[in-house]
């Protein structure tokens, strides 16, 4: 632990560069479980520091913010129970530091335009080792 110069409190300091901020954990919501384990295999294998976790919907993602805050939030535009690009400004409330990543198998440039407008990055799937490099050193 060290002593943070901006506000005099103790706190771990951030593992790697993620997401193009420091990060030690990151939550993935929604999509098909295949596509969450990839992209949560890639991040575990290339930076052994950040702790992943997965959520089945958006419901279940916010539901872990009582327990955990995170840093990194990938979040899949067609998750279960609710669109989830329509859910973002509730998402950013929720976790209003973390650095969000729209995620999708259906690109269509108003959705990436829409995600941007919001402040989000935004890539298709699948999920590859030089996507996730991309915004981890970004």
């Amino acid at each position: 632990m060290i002593l943070s110069p901006e506000n005099n409190q103790l706190y771990y300091p951030p593992y790697r560069k993620l997401f193009g901020g420091a990060v030690n954990s990151v939550l993935i919501i929604g999509g098909r479980s295949i596509s969450r384990m990839m992209l949560r295999t890639l991040i575990e294998e290339n930076y052994p520091g950040v702790s992943v976790s997965e959520a089945d919907c958006i419901e279940q993602g916010l539901s872990y913010y009582a327990v955990q805050e995170f840093d990194g939030v990938v979040l899949e535009v067609n998750s279960t129970g609710t669109d989830g690009l329509g859910f973002m400004p509730e998402i950013q409330a929720i976790f209003p530091s973390a650095q969000i990543i729209m995620l999708t198998g259906n690109f269509q440039d108003h959705l990436q335009v829409e995600a941007e407008a919001l402040g989000l990055q935004f890539f298709t799937k699948p999920a590859t080792l030089d996507k996730v490099n991309h915004f981890i050193n970004s």
